[in-house]
């Protein structure tokens, strides 16, 4: 006799549970709604970056979380420029090519820019949390922004990512030489610190990123002198070196 028990059939899920399931919910409320697919970039082409798992990690909070980051828009020339939302425009897209029912019309907040340049500061002052900055020269040249209104501006995140020096995978150079004249900071307020870009071979750049990594864990690192500097991988770095120059001694 078999006593195993009995299971149950699981009971069918409605065609409304189904499409509960599949409908991007709305958890934020400003005030104003705007056509979301109508919204274009005013940001120029290579500044802003996304790897495939920051894509992937962005539909999956839009998914599970709804819709809770409202789009910042700037109108203009009766255009609506994105301020800030790129990235969740084009996971909207896909989220939508992937049979998810959004609202055609999403909460917006109305940025005021008296121009371009303005209104690229702005974006420059953000903070990405689902993409990366890959070039810092191609918003800067397109707009005109002077290096004093960047380093005013521009979270320190984002600063050290322009000069390689942020994240390992940033895959960022900078160059001077790219800003052209109106990269410069006036007589007397020039800042005390530099950013250096070095070219490396992926094994080279794997020795260098390991050896930071190392050196980080150690107790002289915790009390290097850094000379007013904050970016860890420069302080790290300029220990390396300075450790290299006593052992040459």
């Amino acid at each position: 006799m078999n006593n195993d028990p009995i299971k149950k059939p699981k009971p069918k899920s409605t065609q409304a549970e189904k499409d509960a399931v599949m409908q991007i919910a709305v958890k934020v409320e400003t005030g104003f709604n705007c056509n979301w697919r109508n919204i274009e970039p005013l940001q120029p082409e290579g500044f802003k970056g996304q790897t495939a798992n920051e894509k992937e990690t962005l539909k999956n909070s839009i998914v599970k979380n709804g819709f809770h980051d409202a789009f910042d828009v700037w109108q203009h020339d009766n255009k609506l420029l994105s301020i800030d939302g790129v990235h969740r425009k084009i996971a909207l897209l896909e989220l939508a090519e992937e049979g998810y029912e959004i609202p055609e019309q999403l909460p917006c907040t109305y940025v005021t820019a008296e121009n371009e340049t303005e209104a690229a500061t702005i974006i420059l002052s953000r903070n990405s949390q689902h993409s990366h900055i890959l070039s810092a020269a191609v918003m800067t040249a397109a707009f005109k922004i002077p290096a004093a209104t960047i380093e005013a501006v521009v979270p320190q995140k984002n600063l050290e990512a322009w000069s390689g020096a942020g994240d390992a995978d940033s895959g960022v150079e900078l160059d001077a030489d790219d800003y052209g004249t109106d990269f410069e900071l006036p007589e007397g307020d020039k800042s005390p610190f530099q950013q250096m870009t070095f070219t490396l071979a992926d094994e080279q750049a794997e020795q260098v990123k390991n050896a930071i990594s190392d050196i980080k864990q150690t107790d002289e690192y915790k009390y290097c002198e850094t000379l007013g500097n904050e970016n860890s991988n420069g302080n790290a770095l300029y220990l390396i070196i300075m450790q290299w120059a006593e052992q040459r001694k």
